[in-house]
């Protein structure tokens, strides 16, 4: 599903320059994604990236993790604000590229397997997310916007214990409506979804991978456009 939107995604875009061309004595038409630079606030959430098993065979019966015949936990990250910054190229009249950088501080969080319990610790953890994206509108001035593309996240240091970092990668989706307060500025609120594959290096042994997580962020940011709009 997700190779069949990008395909038809990159059919608009290749379908927009021949589109965006203006009839004699006609204004050119503006793209719908400038050349943009741009500083966002984030708040976001991690999933879970580990499940622990220990203690099999000899189950502590006061640890709330354990069953009758082992202790296991899940391992991810609690929720955080962060920073960013993004650079947005146009493409096309109705597609853009943009690339983009955050960075939180998010702590480490362990539950029980049925989320009954959850600890987040003290200490926390540094974020580094990154993406790009294909970006387009269904209507070439329209304020909603979509993406689809590539992205990962990396801890330093990792979540599972004894790990000085750790790298996932993914693809991520996005969804985000911009508002223009001038010709040189604007604001844009995003909703980004990553579906990534966690990073397992130097992992001990108790420890497992969850086949994938889902990280989600809200960004608001100001942008700033290289090429203002005229009036």
């Amino acid at each position: 599903m997700a190779r069949s939107a990008l395909a038809a995604v990159l059919a608009l875009a290749a379908a927009g320059p021949s589109t965006a061309q203006a009839f004699p004595g006609e204004a050119t038409r503006p793209p719908s994604f400038p050349t943009t630079l741009a500083v966002f606030a984030t708040a976001g959430w991690s999933g879970d990236r580990a499940i622990r098993t220990y203690d099999v065979g000899q189950p502590n019966p006061a640890d709330p993790a354990c069953d009758t015949l082992q202790c296991q936990t899940t391992l991810g990250a609690g929720s955080a604000i962060g920073v960013g910054g993004r650079v947005q190229l146009p493409i096309s009249r109705i597609a853009g590229l943009r690339a983009g950088l955050a960075v939180s501080w998010p702590p480490p969080r362990i539950a029980t397997l049925d989320g009954s319990q959850v600890r987040t610790g003290t200490a926390r953890v540094t974020l580094l997310r990154g993406d790009l994206m294909l970006l387009f509108r269904f209507k070439s001035q329209a304020p909603v916007f979509f993406g689809l593309g590539a992205a990962f996240a990396r801890f330093n240091p990792g979540l599972v214990s004894g790990q000085e970092q750790s790298t996932d990668v993914g693809g991520v989706a996005a969804v985000g409506y911009d508002h223009r307060i001038k010709p040189s500025l604007g604001v844009r609120f995003e909703w980004t979804a990553y579906y990534l594959i966690p990073g397992t290096a130097d992992w001990p042994a108790e420890y497992d991978p969850e086949s994938a997580t889902f990280d989600h962020q809200f960004s608001v940011g100001v942008s700033y456009f290289l090429k203002p709009a005229e009036r």
